[in-house]
């Protein structure tokens, strides 16, 4: 997928909400943009690398992030933190996607934040995005 064209809009295109998606495994990111952009009215991007998710940044504002925590060099927990750092991000919605540890749902937990344990179900994935970005929806929320 070229994240470059994706970033601005053809003329005439209407603005669709963006997902930046943060995801190492290549295929993973790429399937999951494409359920998202199949799916939904919403515009996946995706992003391989912590570097690369803030480099997107800095050029579009995403609605909502969703991030694997197990990335190469940094966990998505610490570039979460760097993204709400910035300024206009402090409020950006995100979603969270790991494999089972007890110790690490706690700290989601903890922090009120959104994790979906992999693997999980594409309903549940698009659920939580839905309640992510329209939080009226919030009760409908199951996550694993």
């Amino acid at each position: 997928m070229n994240n470059g064209a994706q970033l601005s809009l053809q003329y005439g295109q209407r603005a669709r909400k963006i997902i930046l998606i943060v995801e190492d495994d290549e295929s993973i990111g790429e399937l999951l943009a494409l359920a998202i952009s199949q799916e939904s009215d919403y515009q996946p991007l995706v992003a391989r690398t912590s570097a690369r998710a803030l480099e997107v940044i800095s050029q579009v504002k995403p609605n909502l992030l969703l991030i694997d925590y197990y990335l190469s060099r940094e966990n998505g927990l610490d570039l979460y933190d760097h993204i709400l750092a910035r300024n206009g991000f402090e409020a950006t919605p995100v979603i969270f996607l790991t494999a089972g540890d007890e110790k690490l749902h706690l700290t989601f937990k903890q922090r009120h934040l959104v994790v979906l344990e992999k693997p999980f179900d594409l309903e549940n994935l698009l659920r939580a995005i839905e309640n992510q970005l329209h939080p009226s929806c919030e009760a409908d929320l199951a996550v694993s």
